[in-house]
């Protein structure tokens, strides 16, 4: 059920185009909106690192930290290992967190390059998947469709105690294989796998339904690992009230999985946002 003050999760693509001048309008309507306090907009280090990491001029990144700051009223989604909650903090406190852990290296894109695009494309013409027909599908569908080529497919002989046969049974076998390979290394550091795998099943369906083909990402994303920060994106998102992004292969992915999960999160547009904004003055 909504909030009576919704909250509103942008996606980075949207603060972005909002920062460069893209959006002014919707820039305009979202600092109004959170100074009259008829939306909370929340920001997370996943929205720092992509809007104001490894950005050559630091007065660009001042002023995209400055802005998040403004229209989060500082209200920060901290999501680590021991703290998930909504705390008080400023994005220039959090930047600097992040610059401090020497987060310059991009692990998203240097575990894609361990399956190249192609192979990535393989894993839906391996089970006999359509895009185009799944890209058609509304989710119950969707749903449907994958389950049903998951079923028919035909294993080697020997394998059947592994093969999953629908999606519940996918996200399962991929859940034991992460607690095989970690629960000794996050047992020895004291740390709770329930905490370690918060977003599981958000980040492995929606990765799953892309591996599947549904609105899967172009090459040049695929590469630089968008993927992975999208389905972050798609998981906190489902703690607020709206999710915008202006990504339609990450909006139709994150419906999809927000429908199988069953959240109420409505993914909408920067347009969609703006006459919402608008409507609430």
């Amino acid at each position: 059920m909504m909030s009576e003050i919704p909250m509103i999760y942008l996606d980075s693509n949207v603060i972005l185009h909002m920062c460069d001048g893209h959006k002014p309008e919707l820039k305009s309507e979202v600092i109004k909106a959170s100074e009259a306090q008829r939306a909370v907009f929340p920001f997370t280090a996943g929205m720092v690192s992509e809007v104001a990491l490894n950005i050559d001029s630091i007065e660009e990144t001042m002023q995209r930290l400055l802005f998040l700051s403004v229209i989060s009223q500082e209200l920060y989604f901290e999501q680590s290992a021991f703290n998930f909650r909504f705390i008080l903090r400023d994005a220039f406190q959090v930047y600097d967190s992040l610059s401090a852990s020497g987060l310059g290296f991009d692990a998203a894109k240097y575990f894609r390059s361990f399956v190249p695009y192609n192979t990535h494309r393989a894993t839906a013409e391996a089970y006999d998947m359509d895009p185009v027909v799944m890209n058609n599908l509304a989710p119950a569908q969707l749903f449907e469709y994958i389950n049903h080529r998951l079923s028919e497919y035909e294993y080697l002989a020997g394998s059947e105690d592994y093969a999953p046969r629908n999606i519940d049974q996918c996200v399962d076998l991929v859940k034991s294989l992460l607690l095989k390979h970690n629960e000794r290394s996050w047992s020895q550091h004291g740390l709770e796998p329930e905490k370690m795998m918060r977003g599981f099943k958000h980040q492995v369906l929606f990765n799953l339904l892309e591996s599947f083909g549904y609105r899967r990402d172009k090459r040049r994303e695929y590469e630089k690992g968008s993927a992975f920060e999208d389905a972050t994106h798609t998981f906190l998102s489902s703690y607020c009230d709206y999710l915008v992004t202006s990504d339609r292969g990450m909006s139709k992915r994150a419906a999809a999985v927000f429908w199988y999960l069953g959240h109420d999160t409505d993914v909408i547009t920067s347009s969609e946002l703006l006459e919402l904004l608008k409507g609430s003055s």
